[in-house]
């Protein structure tokens, strides 16, 4: 119950706009919070709106930990992280967590002309055709028609 109750009242300093009162009571009661992610979700959000962009990039990256393709963690990284920073970032997340979703994130950003692109594209769709997975297609909906184009070479 006490667990709860302390999710509860840092969800009250949110409301009341009271983010560094958050942050620290999470802090100071984090060994009896159970919800670690709705934790670190809270501290995340009081972050982004103290602009502390550092701390709620290390809150992004405990949260990827559990879950890997969550994508409002993605859409919190990249209104953190510097335009020309995202697609290093997202392709690390691929690397260290297997995110699937970092992978596909990065191909869509991703300039069609980075020399990075082909083999990442590559890397995404064989295992995808290979498998005959119908839902091939939905991963890369969203490109760009040169994007597309390169995909069909």
């Amino acid at each position: 119950f006490r667990s709860e109750f302390c999710i509860f009242r840092a969800n009250l300093y949110i409301k009341a706009n009271e983010y560094e009162e958050c942050v620290s009571y999470l802090d100071k009661n984090e060994s009896i919070i159970r919800d670690k992610e709705s934790m670190l979700e809270d501290k995340l959000y009081c972050f982004k709106k103290l602009n502390k962009n550092d701390d709620a990039f290390k809150c992004i990256m405990e949260l990827l930990k559990s879950y890997p393709e969550n994508g409002d963690y993605f859409d919190a990284l990249e209104e953190i992280t510097p335009k020309e920073n995202i697609v290093q970032e997202l392709l690390k997340i691929k690397d260290q967590y297997k995110s699937h979703y970092a992978h596909v994130r990065a191909l869509e950003i991703m300039d069609a002309n980075d020399e990075r692109f082909k083999g990442l594209l590559a890397e995404h769709l064989k295992p995808l055709m290979m498998k005959g997975a119908p839902a091939t297609y939905m991963t890369i909906e969203e490109f760009s028609k040169e994007k597309l184009e390169i995909a069909i070479e």
